[in-house]
């Protein structure tokens, strides 16, 4: 039965989405150049198994490159990142900084947030990224107990003097180091802040939390004396009161009764060659 051409069926060819390889793309790309070079005619489609569209998409002049060094497009595949390398740069700045302050160093995960305006809900998520990418991490912060200025060049000097009397090790043999000692109510707890992982990262100076001494009524509630040489140690703790001060500090009166008259004497007595 004869159809009119209006209803005539058209065969349209199917698209079957082909996905081409990096490797097939260079191909196609590579033999289109040799040909045009050489003036070869040639059916690179055909030959490569190429369909008409990517063909022609393939050796197109702005197409982009697909070797490995590309930078061009960068990552576009996937959700986009809540916290990008800017983010983490910008922390690591600021954590980084010499003057932030150890308090400042102790703060929250939500504070960094918070700085470097990253779209983020929970803490948890800039913790773990910051970590894989620059090693942060909370951890105890390094403590150093607070000590006079004119103390610590007081015992550097006595250290150079030293030195020079007494230039071997077997010089030091005979010196036994005694020093009181109180207890009672300290400073702040040791700071949890965010820094590196390793030793080098927590004695650096911005990493060290500095303790200053509390009230001396809260200070010392407990005091004692104690002594350790070359092969020596006091068997026990020689326990003291001071009632005519409140830091504690030992008196002439407590030094002569209560340890040069009970313990030194005995050292004495037994025969020892020491100098106290």
């Amino acid at each position: 039965m004869a159809r009119y051409k209006s209803q005539r069926k058209r065969h349209t060819p199917q698209r079957t989405n082909k996905v081409y390889t990096t490797p097939q793309k260079s191909k196609v790309q590579g033999a289109v150049q040799l040909c045009r070079a050489k003036g070869i005619p040639m059916d690179v489609g055909d030959e490569f198994g190429v369909e008409e569209r990517p063909g022609y998409k393939m050796i197109e002049q702005d197409a982009p490159s697909r070797t490995w060094h590309n930078q061009g497009l960068g990552k576009t595949r996937g959700r986009k990142l809540k916290i990008t390398p800017q983010h983490i740069a910008q922390a690591s700045e600021i954590l980084e900084d010499m003057g932030l302050g150890i308090e400042a160093k102790g703060m929250h995960w939500k504070a960094i947030i918070w700085d470097i305006g990253a779209d983020v809900k929970q803490p948890q998520t800039i913790r773990k990224t910051i970590r894989e990418a620059s090693d942060y991490g909370k951890y105890k912060s390094a403590l150093k107990e607070f000590m006079d200025e004119k103390i610590q060049r007081d015992r550097l000097n006595w250290a150079d003097v030293e030195l020079v009397r007494r230039p071997t090790v077997e010089h030091f043999r005979k010196i036994r180091y005694s020093d009181e000692f109180h207890a009672g109510f300290g400073p702040e707890e040791q700071l949890w802040i965010i820094r590196r992982r390793g030793t080098a990262m927590r004695y650096r100076p911005d990493n060290i939390q500095h303790r200053d001494p509390p009230p001396a009524k809260l200070r010392y509630k407990v005091h004692g004396w104690a002594a350790v040489g070359y092969d020596f140690k006091i068997p026990k703790i020689i326990w003291y009161t001071v009632s005519s001060n409140e830091n504690g500090a030992i008196t002439q009166d407590v030094y002569i009764n209560e340890i040069l008259e009970v313990e030194v004497k005995m050292w004495l007595e037994r025969g020892d060659d020491f100098i106290l």
